[in-house]
């Protein structure tokens, strides 16, 4: 399953979003089967990337078992 958003296009290409509801997103999407996840360095001032790295490693999610587009 992959949930697709532009994020330029819903107003948040360099809006940082809070790390408390960038765990809450990652929860949700995780637990409900979605693997897919497209980032950027240019997203949420540069940190989404990380934060997906992070989300990850909290809900001990190899990177082997998702696909992670990004761009540069």
């Amino acid at each position: 399953m992959a949930v697709l958003e532009g994020k330029k296009k819903a107003g948040s290409f360099w809006k940082a979003i809070p790390p408390v509801k960038t765990y809450e997103i990652g929860k949700i999407a995780l637990e409900g089967g979605i693997n897919r996840f497209d980032t950027a360095e240019a997203y949420g001032r540069g940190r989404s990337e990380a934060s997906l790295a992070e989300a990850l490693k909290t809900h001990n999610i190899s990177p082997d078992d998702v696909v992670i587009a990004t761009k540069w």
